[in-house]
């Protein structure tokens, strides 16, 4: 049996171990670590641990897997975690969207041939990039010159009333830190910061599209490129000049924001406040991830083509399509690396993942995506 330890039973958490509880090999032993008494319901047979892994990192010992669904954004608290897996020779695997712990995990997991440093495996970061990287490795295979990327991905109600058309069924802190944090995108060939939120000459890279008939907005937010910006990743791809991420929110939702944001002279706990009174909802969401994936080439005569993909995930009681998308994202690709279709140790980005592998998996059903 391949033991995991997943700190956080909460919505993703609980999600996780479900998922991977049906596998139908069943091939996992199961353990959740929290320092709160766990309020989700989990699978039959699953050990509670009642501690932070993040105050006592050698909780990680006898594990096969160490998986973060924890909602910490400080990059120190992670060190530690990661040197108790190196230490213990546990994979680690996490699904966090924060800029700092992305680069923590990046330079430890490059600098290491122990183990497997997996980030950023949920929905954005996650599986937006191993989309993006079936596509880009399918134009090349064409001979058709990869240029730009956009990328943008959305979980909305299919029904709200408030008046920032939205519903928060995570962290709001996360949510928090993703619109006010800096979003890196490559523009013309450069790295580059942009914050639509905090300089008015970014709103440029606001942008309004169409699904299913349906208006949504679309504008940069933090995490979502991921390692689509790292050297490697351009160094495989040297043509891409233009690589951006986008939040899509019902029409509305940015100018409610932006004047929060800006009425609380961006002080965050402020902002998380409002937001979680306004916006929180703890139970049952009857929600849709919308993922949109475009990459424009040139093929060898200069005539621009394009590659794409909209994929829409449904809830499905009791997880909502957030639930189902990030969980069910981290579970395929946790899979993938049990069965030996990723490298075995280092670091994994997510765009080099085999998108026919994953969908491939008998974990993928759990996407909820037709």
């Amino acid at each position: 049996m391949t033991k995991v330890l997943i700190a956080g039973g909460g919505r993703v958490g609980s999600a996780l171990a479900w998922f991977l509880s049906r596998h139908p090999d069943a091939v996992y032993e199961l353990s959740v670590v929290d320092p709160y008494p766990i309020q989700n319901e989990l699978p039959e047979g699953t050990k509670v641990i009642q501690a932070n892994p993040f105050s006592v990192p050698e909780v990680v010992a006898g594990s096969d897997y160490f998986v973060n669904t924890a909602a910490t954004y400080e990059a120190a608290s992670l060190l530690g975690v990661l040197i108790s897996c190196l230490q213990h020779g546990v994979h680690y695997f996490d699904i966090t969207e924060d800029v700092d712990m992305g680069k923590s995990a990046y330079q430890i997991g490059t600098a290491q041939t122990a183990i497997m440093v997996a980030p950023h495996c949920g929905l954005a970061p996650g599986l937006i990039n191993i989309l993006v990287g079936g596509l880009l490795r399918k134009m090349t295979n064409s001979n058709v010159t990869p240029v730009n990327v956009d990328m943008r991905v959305g979980a909305l109600p299919r029904s709200v009333s408030n008046a920032y058309q939205y519903l928060s069924t995570w962290s709001t802190q996360g949510l928090v830190n993703e619109y006010l944090n800096d979003a890196p995108i490559l523009e013309g060939g450069f790295h580059k910061s942009v914050n639509v939120f905090r300089n008015h000459e970014d709103s440029i890279y606001r942008s309004d599209l169409y699904i299913d008939g349906i208006e949504y907005e679309s504008f940069p937010t933090s995490g979502g490129c991921s390692t689509m910006l790292s050297a490697e990743t351009l160094a495989q791809y040297p043509s891409l000049m233009n690589i951006i991420y986008r939040s899509i929110r019902y029409p509305g939702h940015f100018l409610e924001v932006e004047e929060v944001i800006r009425g609380e002279m961006f002080n965050r706990d402020s902002i998380a406040k409002i937001l979680d009174r306004e916006c929180r909802f703890e139970g049952f969401v009857e929600d849709r991830v919308l993922i949109y994936v475009n990459v424009k080439g040139l093929t060898k005569d200069s005539k621009p083509v394009q590659a794409g993909r909209v994929l829409v995930a449904q809830a499905a009681m009791p997880f909502t399509a957030l639930q189902r998308t990030t969980a069910g994202s981290l579970a395929v690709v946790l899979d993938m690396h049990r069965q030996g279709q990723l490298a075995p140790t280092g670091y994994l980005r997510q765009e080099t993942i085999d998108v026919d592998k994953f969908f491939a998996n008998p974990l993928a059903t759990n996407l909820g995506i037709a």
